[in-house]
């Protein structure tokens, strides 16, 4: 393969190989070892790419299924039909993103009607690999990519700025809905200027539980632990974490307004409020990675501004109406 240095609106079939491992749906996996113990693999990483006659690319054959399969097993019987692959248009930049987000080492590049025409593989990214197959954990080859990877053109702030600022006006938009809201209820503020004492510490502590969440969900969307499968249970976990969190943040604040100001119903409504708010709070952070995962969105990038965001106007929103409810109760 080409080893220069490739820049991200580079087409990737320009820095791809072309003599890659195919295999017929027809080939036993006898025939396939024979093929390749006489031709030998010329690269590190291998994946056993399936194509049709006319060289369409049909799927993968896993090197795990190729070997304990028995030997007279067609190919087309055990190899997976569902490949990812990168279309013949894809950009360096656009490969490096598949890379980061499917964590495979290597991808089919096709063209628009699906003849394989060259395999790109993470080397191109992460130059030299050494052994690969003494690595630990894949995970070292991607901290690779993520820092080898970032050429010049990638690091300039204009660059940065356009990748992270669209998702900064959320923050904006939530703001201008947060001084509404102010607005709404700056009745209620007048009558209890104890609301306003407090009201840093309650968005702070909702913007703590909630960025705490959304860490611990990006880290298991990188892990791939929040597939469709395991999001119930990681759900109610979270759901249940919230719940405490929002008992011993809310019981530790309610008992600081009472002794403060001797006030038992300002300390009832903030404390309850914190309690909803936390647990909202919370799931909101929890569920933001995961949803903008599924509309193919970067929730390292987008997930802290939105969550804040929804965090900040749940939490004005309860905060107020709770304190109006008891202070309509007490006047």
């Amino acid at each position: 393969m080409n080893r220069k240095i490739a820049k991200p609106d580079d087409l990737a079939i320009n820095h791809s190989y072309q003599d890659f491992s195919v295999l017929r749906p027809s080939e036993t996996v006898q025939e396939a070892l024979n093929k390749f113990r006489k031709s030998g693999l010329p690269h590190k990483i291998i994946y056993f790419y399936v194509a049709d006659e006319q060289g369409r690319l049909l799927g993968v054959l896993p090197t795990r299924r190729l070997l304990i399969s028995d030997s007279q097993t067609l190919v087309g019987d055990i190899f997976v039909k569902k490949a990812v692959s990168l279309p013949a248009k894809t950009t360096i930049g656009e490969a490096r993103r598949a890379f980061s987000r499917y964590k495979f080492l290597a991808f089919p590049i096709v063209d628009e009607t699906n003849h394989l025409k060259g395999v790109i593989d993470i080397e191109k990214f992460a130059g030299d690999l050494g052994n690969i197959h003494e690595r630990t954990s894949f995970d070292d080859i991607y901290q690779l990519l993520g820092v080898e990877s970032t050429i010049e053109s990638e690091k300039s702030s204009l660059v940065a700025f356009r990748m992270r600022f669209p998702w900064l006006i959320s923050t904006i938009i939530s703001g201008g809905f947060a001084a509404i809201l102010t607005t709404i209820f700056q009745t209620t503020i007048k009558e209890s200027l104890i609301l306003a004492f407090f009201l840093t510490m309650v968005l702070g502590l909702n913007e703590s539980v909630c960025m705490q969440s959304a860490t611990l969900s990006v880290q298991r969307l990188h892990k791939n632990e929040n597939s469709s499968q395991k999001f119930l249970p990681l759900f109610f976990n979270e759901l249940a974490t919230s719940i405490l969190l929002g008992l011993g943040c809310a019981t530790l604040v309610a008992f600081i307004v009472f002794f403060w100001q001797q006030d038992g119903w300002s300390s009832l409504s903030i404390g309850l409020s914190l309690v909803l708010s936390i647990i909202l709070s919370c799931l909101c952070g929890a569920l933001t990675p995961f949803v903008l995962r599924k509309l193919n969105r970067d929730p390292k990038v987008a997930a802290a501004p939105i969550a804040l965001g929804i965090s900040d106007l749940v939490t004005l929103f309860l905060y107020f109406s709770i304190a109006k409810i008891f202070l309509d109760k007490t006047g």
